[in-house]
């Protein structure tokens, strides 16, 4: 049975996202379902690397998640509006009333922002580390 982790807990286990725990019950598990506010992704690991995945229209899309350490909360957040962005945007012309057809070429484009948002994102996260970590105690 696949594990759920649903808004940032794993079901089964009651282990909140970015604990140690996480972490250590990441190590000891191959494959779980992430289910947030945007919507449902299943993650699947391949040797020390999870891919996350979801069927839209009928074809399985696929992006690459990471290692253990890099499955946050915020990561996960991300990859799930990246592979539920065309369910998410045809919902909202729905409830719009817009008629208007999302095309492929509009899709790529959407994706690859969202995908440059994410790894500017991720950029300045890893600065803000870098930072942090070369503060010493008696500057703060």
């Amino acid at each position: 049975m696949t594990a759920i982790v649903q808004l940032g807990t794993v079901i089964s286990d009651e282990i909140e996202v970015d604990s140690p725990q996480w972490y250590e019950w990441l190590e000891n598990n191959s494959s779980f379902r992430y289910q947030c506010e945007l919507g449902n992704i299943t993650l699947i690991k391949d040797g020390l690397y999870w891919t996350a995945a979801k069927k839209v229209d009928g074809r399985l899309r696929r992006k690459r998640a990471g290692k253990n350490s890099e499955l946050t909360r915020d990561k996960l957040c991300a990859l799930t509006a990246l592979l539920c962005v065309k369910e998410i945007y045809t919902d909202y012309l729905r409830e719009k009333g817009d008629r208007q057809r999302l095309t492929k070429k509009g899709l790529e484009q959407k994706i690859e922002d969202l995908e440059k948002k994410l790894a500017d994102r991720e950029e300045i996260i890893a600065a803000l580390k870098e930072k942090l970590l070369s503060v010493s105690r008696k500057d703060l």
